[in-house]
């Protein structure tokens, strides 16, 4: 699971509490802006008794940076940096995980507006 020093990792990070051990926690090399990114976890994770793992990021090849670009809406050069980080890194046969969780439930403010409430976002519905 991708992990930084944010609130999404954090709470993905909680969420997780139970199943850690099972779970490879991997930050990739950031921007030398997000350089806490790799500070924060790499500090956590151990004092949580998690090995944390560092990623280098990796640019995209050639052949890579095509089907990206055909197959991704909006697609943005640093994701598919990431993503083929990802594939270079753990290959064809794992399941990354990042998260956003934060974005979803942070949004309080337009949840009156869009009458969407916490039922609507159970599955299955009812």
């Amino acid at each position: 699971m991708g992990i930084s020093a944010g609130c999404d990792s954090r709470k993905s990070l909680a969420a997780a509490k139970d199943v850690r051990q099972k779970i490879y926690f991997f930050t990739h090399t950031p921007t030398l802006s997000k350089q806490v990114d790799m500070e924060v976890p790499a500090r956590l994770l151990p004092r949580l008794g998690i090995e944390h793992h560092r990623v280098d990021l990796e640019a995209m090849d050639e052949g890579f940076q095509e089907y990206y670009r055909c197959s991704a809406t909006w697609a943005r050069e640093k994701h598919g940096h990431i993503g083929y980080t990802a594939l270079k890194h753990f290959g064809t046969e794992a399941t990354v995980l990042n998260s956003n969780i934060s974005e979803f439930s942070q949004v309080y403010y337009w949840l009156p507006k869009s009458r969407i409430n916490g039922r609507d976002w159970l599955w299955p519905p009812g």
